[in-house]
C-alpha cells in the first residue's frame, strides 16, 4: 500500500471519529506543539554578550553593517553605543571588526606617522606627537581593572631656551575616567603617577583625575591628604567596630538579641604639625661649646696736664704718672674687655598629628526591658563609656535606655521550588500523562475488539460442533449461518451494549 492510499485511509478514519474526540485531539496537539516550541526556543536561543561598548554612533553603524555582511547576528544596547553578538561568534566578530580598523572611536595609533608629509611644520609635528601620547595613555589606563573608558588631555608649553627654567610654564594633564566601580586612593595615585612619569617635566601635583560625574578624585583634603571616599570608609569602619565591641560586651549579659547599639563618630581629618624649640643649660657644670669670643682692647699714652679725674675712674681709666714739677706729666691708659658666648643645649621637636583622630562620639544603647532581673542603666552606661573610651573634654555622649523590643513573626522559610513546580514543567508532565493515557486506552480498546472478533468467529464453529446425540427420525431444517450470527449479535446487543458498540466501530474501521 503506497503513501497516498495510507493518507486517504487516515483521512477517512479521521472523518469517522466523533467531533468531540477530534476537537480534543486538535487541542492537545496544539498545546503540545506550543509547549515544545517554547521549550526549544528557551533551550536553543542565542546567548548574546557585549563585545563593543562606549562606541560613537558612527562606529556603531559601521561595525553593525560589517558584521551583518559577514552573517553575524548583532543587537544594539545602551542607546546604540554597545553591540552584542552571540557568544559563539564573539571572537569572530572582534576579528572581523579589527580587520577593517574598527572601532575607531577617536583613537589614533602609531600609524598616524605614516600620514606625515615633508611639508609638516615643527608645530604640527609636536601637536601630532602630543595627540599620539594622549591616546596611548588613554589606552593604557583602560587596561586597569575597573576603568571602562579614559581620556587624557595634556597642556604642554613650548620650551624657550632664553627663559629661566624656573619661570617657564609647567605642563599639566587632565584625566577623565569612567569606571565600573569607585576607584580607591591607591588606584587614583597609580593613575596620577602613570601619567606624570609618561610626560616629561610633569609633576604629580599638576595631574587632575576626574570621574564620569565630574568629581575630582585626587583632590585630597586641604590638610589630610585623604580623599572623601577614604574618610567615609574610615569613619564607617570605626563606627562598626565600636558597635561590634559594645554588642559583644552587653550580649554576654542580656543577649545580643536584646541589645541595640548605634555609634556616630566624628573624626578629625586635618593633618597638623607642631614645632617647638627648647633651650637647656649645659649639664655637669660644663659651660658648653664656645659659640663666639669677642675681645676689646684700648691703649692711650701722652704728655700734658692732667685734665681728667683720678686714675682708675670711668672717665679716665688706666694708670697716670705725674711729673716732678707738677705741671707736665705723662699718662698711659689701657682697657681690655673679653666676652665669651657659649652654646646652650637646644631641642627642636616636630610633632605631626595623623588624620583620623576621634573628634566626638555619640553612643546610643537600648536594652530590652523584658529581662527577668532589674536593669541598672547607670552601670550599663559606665561599662559602655569605658568600652568606647569616653572623654568628657570631647563632649562625648553616651545614652542608655530600656525599651520593649518588637518581636517580628517567625519568617516563613521559602525553599527553592523544585523543577516540577514550574508551570512549564507541569504542562509538559500533563501532556505526557495525557498522551500515555490516550495510548493506554487505545490499546485496551484494540485488545477488546480482538476478543470480540474472536468470539464472533467462534460462533459458527460452536453451532456446528455439537455433542453426539441420536438423530431424530424427522429432518429439522438447518438455520442459515447468517441467521445464527444475527441472533448472536442481537443477544450481545441486549446483554452487553457497550461491547456491541465497540464491535460495530471496529467493523466500520475495517471497512473504511
Amino acid at each position: 500500500m503506497n503513501l497516498p492510499i495510507q493518507l486517504s485511509d487516515i483521512a477517512q478514519k479521521w472523518k469517522q471519529q466523533e467531533p468531540k474526540w477530534r476537537t480534543r485531539v486538535i487541542v492537545i496537539a496544539a498545546i503540545s506543539l506550543l509547549v515544545m516550541s517554547f521549550l526549544l526556543y528557551i533551550a536553543f536561543r542565542p546567548n548574546y554578550i557585549t563585545v563593543f561598548h562606549g562606541l560613537s554612533l558612527e562606529d556603531a553603524a559601521a561595525i553593525t553593517s560589517e558584521l551583518q555582511a559577514k552573517r553575524i547576528s548583532t543587537r544594539l544596547e545602551n542607546a546604540g553605543t554597545a553591540i552584542a553578538v552571540p557568544r559563539k561568534q564573539a571572537d569572530q566578530a572582534r576579528l572581523e571588526a579589527a580587520a577593517v580598523g574598527l572601532p575607531r572611536t577617536g583613537r589614533v595609533g602609531y600609524d598616524l606617522f605614516n600620514k606625515s608629509s615633508f611639508s609638516m611644520t615643527e608645530s604640527e609635528r609636536a601637536l601630532q606627537q602630543q595627540l599620539l601620547l594622549e591616546q596611548e595613555l588613554a589606552l593604557t589606563l583602560e587596561k586597569i581593572a575597573g576603568i571602562r573608558d579614559a581620556e587624557v588631555k595634556l597642556a604642554l608649553p613650548k620650551e624657550n631656551i632664553f627663559l629661566d627654567p624656573k619661570r617657564q610654564t609647567q605642563p599639566t594633564a587632565s584625566v577623565w575616567v569612567n569606571s565600573t566601580q569607585p576607584l580607591d586612593s591607591s588606584q587614583v595615585n597609580g593613575v596620577v603617577h602613570l601619567v606624570s612619569r609618561a610626560v616629561p617635566n610633569l609633576l604629580p601635583e599638576n595631574v587632575t583625575v576626574i570621574d564620569a560625574e565630574g568629581r575630582v578624585l585626587n583632590a585630597s583634603s586641604e590638610h589630610s591628604g585623604m580623599s572623601f571616599t577614604e574618610q567615609q570608609t574610615r569613619q564607617q569602619a570605626l563606627q562598626l567596630e565600636l558597635e561590634r565591641s559594645i554588642n559583644t560586651l552587653l550580649g554576654q549579659i542580656f543577649g545580643e538579641e536584646n541589645v541595640a547599639v548605634r555609634v556616630v563618630a566624628e573624626l578629625d581629618f586635618d593633618q597638623r604639625s607642631t614645632k617647638s624649640v627648647r633651650f637647656f643649660a649645659p649639664q655637669g657644670g660644663d659651660n658648653g661649646l664656645v659659640r663666639q669670643i669677642e675681645e676689646l682692647s684700648d691703649y692711650y699714652s701722652g704728655e700734658g696736664n692732667s685734665t681728667g679725674g683720678p686714675s682708675g675712674t670711668d672717665s679716665n681709666p688706666g694708670e697716670q704718672y705725674l711729673s716732678p714739677a707738677g705741671q707736665h706729666s705723662s699718662s698711659v691708659a689701657e682697657k681690655r674687655q673679653r666676652t665669651i658666648a657659649y652654646e646652650l643645649d637646644e631641642i627642636r621637636e616636630t610633632i605631626t598629628y595623623a588624620p583620623g583622630a576621634i573628634k566626638r562620639l555619640s553612643v546610643s544603647v537600648i536594652v530590652n526591658d523584658v529581662m527577668d532581673f532589674p536593669i541598672d542603666t547607670a552601670k550599663v552606661q559606665a561599662a559602655v563609656e569605658a568600652a568606647v573610651g569616653y572623654d568628657a573634654d570631647r563632649d562625648d555622649i553616651v545614652s542608655v535606655q530600656t525599651m520593649s523590643f518588637h518581636r517580628p513573626e517567625e519568617p516563613v522559610v521559602v525553599t527553592a521550588p523544585a523543577w516540577y513546580d514550574s508551570w512549564i514543567a507541569r504542562i509538559g508532565i500533563g501532556l505526557v500523562l495525557l498522551i500515555a493515557l490516550f495510548l493506554l486506552v487505545r490499546r485496551m480498546v484494540r485488545r477488546r475488539q480482538l476478543v470480540l472478533m474472536q468470539e464472533l468467529q467462534s460462533v459458527p464453529v460452536a453451532a456446528t460442533v455439537e455433542p453426539d446425540v441420536a438423530e431424530p427420525e424427522f429432518e429439522v431444517p438447518q438455520e442459515d449461518e447468517t441467521e445464527r450470527l444475527r441472533k448472536h449479535l442481537e443477544k450481545l446487543a441486549r446483554q452487553k451494549p457497550d461491547d456491541f458498540a465497540v464491535l460495530v466501530r471496529a467493523w466500520l474501521d475495517e471497512e473504511s
